[in-house]
Parts: structure tokens; C-alpha cells; sequence
């Protein structure tokens, strides 16, 4: 924003996002969402202008600069609409009822997000991204219609409320088999999910590119389950060129948002937590299954850049980075040949043997987004490419950086919580769990107080009552802690939160809203199924049930966790592709889950040491005495360390197999159950 310090802010400037105070200085007088800025817009009987977007977002700066910073716009949005600025990272519930309601007037959605609204909250009109002239043009034209239109304004708000408000079930026809799908019905979707591949580029077919790594989590268990090689090969093919792609910054670590085009070439160059978070784990678990020197560079570097660059003071992450740097998009990322040349000097010859760097650039206006044209060869061309890296990340680092967003938000250092587990299993790396022990540390003590759980923390204060999708990450990263601890106070956590979200936001149909149930400031509270960027929170619940139902002998959880489950198998027999975390969970139902109990004053170690192998259907739980009587796992309560030495009990739905003490055994039994 330019000239502040001669500007009146308006009431944004009291809040703490980072989005919401970049529009603190605008001549608009912005609003936040709440109880004063909802009632001024039906006491002075105004419509309201509600525009969502995030901190990051390159064209919510855009729109910004051209239209919100313009003196003759704001005059015109101030004298006839209450003006009202919402960060969707700190409401995304908000931001899904609005864009729901966008896309189903036929628009395209995105960010940032420009919805009309009636005095009661209900939109009428919206859109995305407008350049300031048509912007203008269609203020005016919405003042007229709310003038001398009313009617056919109210006409058009109440057909749009209506389906908004429609439950799952109309939306979608969801009934509630109870049988779930059979592998023959799945391989149909199966097939349809391997019709869109791009065989050339890795990934799905078209552009933009986003990673979605639980489509390829899911892909890794079904190709070993279901021996399904076509699946394991294009998930090998994927990950290998999103690492030697443009969204792979491979000087600092850590990946972009999206490629913009087909090939990974070109990144949106924003960074966010949750990508790097859920693709530490896809990369480590890859790793497991076939391991190459460059799944390890993604997992160690993209930490490196969450420490470096996301890493609070607090010890937990904040949100992302900016795409712009000095208004440019890119600019802190991108380089000219000969910037490189002089770094790198008598390097550059074995630096462009692998990197394609040209001198007019292979981007645009002469830069160049560093993208390799082959794997390094061996690990001593790693490490000399390393040592180069690390060269221009010197060099870089004097450069502007990107503005940070520093909202600390649970349900994403959950996911990293998660990732990180994924990243102990694969390499045993002390940092990665202790690193994931000091996030929930801090989701303990700052989030999950007063018997609640809080959506995010900013400023030192925590904000926001939890969302689904945070009550459904933390628990997910509750369980995978205890996995790899044996502390069963994570189970008792997790317990406790998800007697809570039973209560918060599961409602008459089985499913989990995304808000509270009491919530009083939405005109619809929407349950999600479908896969974005992240899981479903519905699918993600219905993992934790079935996880804990068994850890637990919790029957009732377990068969909730199978009637979500089959509420979705209709739509998973053609939609795998958007309900991949579901149709990872089916896997579970179509193939042996095993309950792998080791007792014993070794059972970490064993543990340890058989999570270096790729065991998806592995359920783990352990105790480092003798016994397991003291344990609150019936499962353990009975086993013992046989002789004194420590024990591994292999069981699928209570049926075991001879218990083993050396870990190749183990391994051999859980191996022989994966591909049964």
C-alpha cells in the first residue's frame, strides 16, 4: 500500500491476518465478518460486498493495486454497499458457501472471491478477478438492479440460498448401501483414473497442475494391494518430474502451489504449508516402497525450507509465502544466465549438465525457473549439485523475499505433524519426530484448551473455534504420533477430540459438517466429501474411526467408519480421482488390515526398524515392558515378551499369527498379508 503513514486505516487494521491487514490502508472502508459489520448491512438496508481471498494470492494483489486502492472505486463501493473482507484461510467455511454458490451460478471460481449479497447474507451475483473498469461498470449496475430489481434480486437469492442448503443426499442421490464397492466394481474407476493420465509429463492430463498427493498416496497402496503396476509406475513417473520441474524450488527446497502449465515447467510461485506438509509424507512413502536418492533431497530439502522459512518462534509453521517479491510475481525465484555463470564460474558447465538454463531464458523477458533436464547420476553428482545450490541460495537470500503469512493454523501444522511421522518411518531420522512432538506440544497447550479446539493462533492469542477439518488433522496426527511412540496419551486425546467432533458437527444424514452445528452466522453449514488439495475432512474422520475403533475395540466407531464409507461408494465407483482418500481407506476393507502389537523392552526399535519398509496396512501399537497389562489397548493387555525377548503379534480381526522376535520374520508375515 502506498502512503499509509498519510492515510486513516480502516477497521481491518485491528485485526491480526496478515491478509486482512494488507487491506487495512485502502480507501474502502473494509469490514471484517462479524456481528457489527452483519448488522449495519440490515439496519441501513445496504448490500453487502464480501470479498475473499488469502495473503498469497497474486491476483487478490492485483485486484487490490488496480481497484481497491483506486480513490473513484472506493467512493462508489463506500457510498452504497457495507464492504466486507474475509480471509479464507481464517474461514473457510465462509469461503466454501460463497464459492459454491458462485460456481453454481455458472461462474468459474478462485481468488480472490467478489460475491454481492443481500442485507441477510444471501448472494445474488460474484465472481472472481475483475480489471477496474468492468469492476466499476458492474458496482453501478448492482446499485441500479438493488434499486429498481429488488424483487428479482430476492427471487434469485432465494434459489441460490435453497441449494446451498441442500443436503448431501438431494445434491448427489447419496443413499446408505451397506455394502461397499467389490474390486470388480472399482476397477472400472480404476481404469477411468488411468484415462487421464499425462503418460508424457507425469500427472493428470491438462494444465494448471496441482500435486494432490493423497490421489498418488492412494495410487501407491492400490498398485502393491491390488498389483496394480500401471498405478506404481505413473506414481514413480509423477513424483519424479514434480521434483525436477519448475514446482520443485531446487534452491531452497520446499514446492509451489501449481504448475501452471502441463509439463511442471512454470510454478504459481506461492508456497503453502499444507502442500509441503502432505508431500514430505508422499515423498518418505514413496521412498519406503523403491528408494532413490531423490525422494530423500525432497524430504530433507523441503524441511529445510519449512525451518528456514516457515519456522515460528513459537516453534510451529506459519501459513506460506507470497508468489510477488517487489510486485513482481517470481522475481525472488527466477534467474538470468549470467547471474548463475558469475556464481557458479567454472561449476556452470557441470550445473547446466543437469539444469536447463538459457541465455534468453526459458521462461519469459530472460529469466529462467531453474528445472533439471535429467536425475543427477550418481550421489557424487548430487553432492556437487548440492554444493552448488547451495551457492545460489546464498546469493538469493539477498535478495527481497516474499511476504510471509504468519497465521499459525491447526488443521495444517497437523498435516505436517503427520508428514513428518511419514519421514521418521522411512528414515529414522530423530529430528523429524521430535520436530512432530514439539508442533503437537504447542497444538496442546495453545490450541486444545478450554475443552475446546481452537482453528488458529496469531499474535499469541488463539482464534477461532475449530473446524472439522481441524478436529479430523489433529486426531489423524494424535494416531500417527502414537504409531510411532507408543505414548498412549495420544490415543486418549484423540479420544477425547473425537467425542467432541461426534457432538460439534456430525449430523442427521452421518456426516461431519464443516462448522459447528450452533453456528449462527452462515446461511449454510456444507459438509465436504470430495478430495481438494487436502483430504476430505469426512474421509479423514472416517480413518480416524476406523484406526481407533480397532486400536480401541470401539465396535461403534468402527461400523460409522464403514456407513461413511459406504455412503460415498456410488460416487467412489466413477469419482476415485476426487475421492482418493476414501477409496484409500476401502483398501483397508478389500484387503488384510493387520494389528501389529510388539511387547518388549526393544519395541520401539522393532518398529523402527520394520516402518523402514512400505507397510500401508500396517496398524501399529506397542508397549517397551514386559507385558501389556498396564496398556488401555485390549489388544495389548494380553501380550507378552516371550522368554524376555521382545515379541511381534501379527493379528487381523483378532486372528493371529505365531508370534516372531526377529524383525525379518515380522516382515516376511506382513509382507505375506500386503500382497495376499
Amino acid at each position: 500500500m502506498s502512503s499509509q503513514s498519510k492515510r486513516t486505516p480502516n477497521a481491518l487494521i485491528h485485526e491480526t491476518s496478515p491478509y486482512l491487514r494488507q487491506h487495512a490502508y485502502n480507501p474502502v472502508q473494509w469490514m471484517p465478518w462479524g456481528k457489527e459489520s452483519l448488522e449495519l448491512a440490515e439496519k441501513l438496508q445496504k448490500p453487502i460486498l464480501l470479498s475473499i481471498g488469502y495473503s498469497t494470492c497474486h491476483w487478490c494483489h492485483v485486484m487490490e493495486r488496480e481497484c481497491f486502492e483506486n480513490q473513484e472505486i472506493a467512493d462508489l463501493m463506500n457510498a452504497h454497499f457495507i464492504n466486507i473482507k474475509v480471509d479464507r484461510e481464517e474461514r473457510p467455511d465462509l469461503d466454501a458457501i460463497y464459492m459454491d454458490a458462485v460456481q453454481a451460478m455458472g461462474l468459474p471460481g478462485g481468488w480472490p472471491l467478489n460475491v454481492f449479497l443481500l442485507p441477510d447474507r444471501r448472494p445474488f451475483y460474484g465472481g472472481t478477478y475483475f480489471p477496474p473498469q468492468t469492476w466499476k461498470q458492474l458496482l453501478l449496475n448492482v446499485v441500479k438492479a438493488f434499486k429498481t430489481e429488488r424483487q428479482a434480486l430476492e427471487e434469485a437469492a432465494a434459489k441460490l440460498s435453497h441449494a446451498l442448503q441442500q443436503s448431501l443426499s438431494q445434491r448427489f442421490g447419496l443413499r446408505k448401501d451397506k455394502q461397499l464397492p467389490t474390486e470388480a466394481a472399482m476397477q472400472a474407476s480404476l481404469h477411468r483414473l488411468e484415462a487421464a493420465f499425462d503418460t508424457l509429463h507425469g500427472g493428470f492430463s491438462g494444465a494448471p497442475k496441482f500435486p494432490t498427493p493423497c490421489v498418488y498416496e492412494f495410487m501407491l497402496y492400490a498398485g502393491v494391494a491390488l498389483k496394480q503396476t500401471s498405478l506404481l509406475q505413473h506414481t514413480e513417473r509423477s513424483l519424479q518430474a514434480m521434483y525436477m520441474g519448475g514446482l520443485y524450488d531446487h534452491v531452497g527446497g520446499g514446492f509451489a502451489r501449481y504448475s501452471v502449465d502441463s509439463r511442471w515447467h512454470v510454478p504459481h510461485f506461492e508456497k503453502m504449508l499444507y502442500d509441503n506438509a502432505q508431500l514430505i509424507g508422499l515423498y518418505a512413502q514413496s521412498y519406503r516402497l523403491q528408494p532413490e536418492a531423490y525422494k530423500a533431497a525432497v524430504v530433507f530439502g523441503t524441511f529445510d525450507f519449512l525451518n528456514r522459512e516457515l519456522l515460528s518462534p513459537e516453534g510451529v509453521y506459519y501459513a506460506a509465502l507470497d508468489a510477488d517479491s517487489e510486485g513482481e510475481e517470481g522475481k525472488y525465484y527466477v534467474w538470468r544466465y549470467e547471474e548463475v555463470l558469475d556464481v557458479l564460474k567454472d561449476d556452470f558447465d557441470a550445473f547446466t549438465e543437469v539444469f536447463d538454463l538459457q541465455p534468453s531464458g526459458n521462461w519469459e523477458e530472460g529469466k529462467n525457473v531453474l528445472r533439471m533436464h535429467r536425475l543427477p547420476a550418481d550421489e557424487k553428482e548430487f553432492r556437487h549439485l548440492h554444493s552448488m545450490l547451495q551457492r545460489l541460495l546464498h546469493v538469493r537470500a539477498l535478495r527481497t523475499p516474499p511476504a510471509r503469512d504468519t497465521k499459525i493454523l491447526t488443521a495444517w501444522n497437523a498435516l505436517l505433524i503427520k508428514g513428518l511421522c511419514e519421514a521418521y518411518n522411512a528414515f529414522g531420522q530423530e529430528e523429524f519426530k521430535n520436530t512432530a512432538l514439539r508442533v503437537a506440544k504447542f497444538i496442546d497447550e495453545k490450541l486444545n484448551t478450554q475443552g475446546m479446539l481452537y482453528h488458529s493462533y496469531q499474535e499469541g492469542q488463539a482464534k477461532g473455534h475449530g473446524l472439522a477439518e481441524d478436529y479430523a488433522h489433529v486426531i489423524a496426527a494424535y494416531i500417527a504420533l502414537y504409531q510411532v511412540t507408543f505414548d498412549e496419551r495420544f490415543l486418549s486425546k484423540a479420544q477425547i477430540l473425537l467425542e467432541q467432533a461426534q457432538s460439534l458437527f456430525l449430523d442427521e444424514e452421518g456426516l461431519y459438517r464443516m462448522a459447528p452445528l450452533h453456528s449462527k452466522d452462515l446461511i449454510a453449514n456444507k459438509s465436504n466429501l470430495f478430495d481438494s488439495v487436502i483430504p476430505s475432512e469426512n474421509a479423514v474422520m472416517a480413518h480416524n474411526l476406523f484406526y481407533l475403533g480397532i486400536l480401541l475395540e470401539k465396535e461403534a466407531w468402527q461400523q460409522q467408519a464403514q456407513r461413511l464409507l459406504a455412503t460415498v461408494s456410488p460416487m467412489l465407483q466413477t469419482e476415485v480421482r476426487y475421492l482418493a482418500h476414501w477409496a484409500h481407506l476401502w483398501l483397508h476393507y478389500v484387503r488384510p488390515t493387520a494389528e501389529v502389537a510388539i511387547v518388549g523392552n526393544q519395541a520401539l526399535e522393532m518398529r523402527k526398524q520394520l516402518s523402514v519398509y512400505y507397510l500401508p496396512h500396517a496398524l501399529w501399537m506397542g508397549s517397551c515392558e514386559n507385558d501389556g497389562k498396564n496398556s488401555m489397548l485390549p489388544n495389548l493387555k494380553e501380550r507378552k515378551a516371550i522368554n524376555g525377548l521382545t515379541t511381534c503379534y501379527v493379528c487381523v480381526d483378532k486372528s493371529c499369527l505365531l508370534p516372531v522376535h526377529e524383525v525379518s520374520a515380522a516382515h516376511e508375515q506382513l509382507l505375506s498379508l500386503l500382497k495376499s
